[in-house]
């Protein structure tokens, strides 16, 4: 069974972990696995929206795709959930990604 089996299996036991869901998102991304990785990182936010890593792939994904206009609005929510949590280290990683777009 694959990482992405497993995940999935996962999941089905605990559907309202939105670390399973993050992992999914990373393990579809490395396979170009693109609209299913959004997905499951857009699920990881619904169940958690101050889970900033989560937003930075986003941004990463839709810049990969090139819509960037979608990867500036994920990477800017990610900017503000970061300085709310007082994380610096997500804020300057999301302002230096959110740099490499303009």
């Amino acid at each position: 069974m694959d990482r992405i089996e497993q995940l999935k299996e996962m999941l089905e036991e605990d559907p309202n972990d939105p670390f399973l869901y993050y992992a999914l998102g990373l393990e579809l991304a490395k396979k170009k696995n693109y609209q299913e990785a959004m997905q499951a990182f857009q699920q990881t936010l619904k169940l958690d929206e101050n889970y900033i890593a989560a937003y930075y792939q986003l941004g990463i994904l839709y810049i990969e795709i090139d819509i960037v206009d979608v990867a500036r609005t994920y990477i800017e929510k990610g900017i503000e959930k970061a300085a709310i949590k007082k994380d610096l280290k997500s804020k300057a990683e999301l302002e230096e990604l959110l740099e490499g777009i303009e």
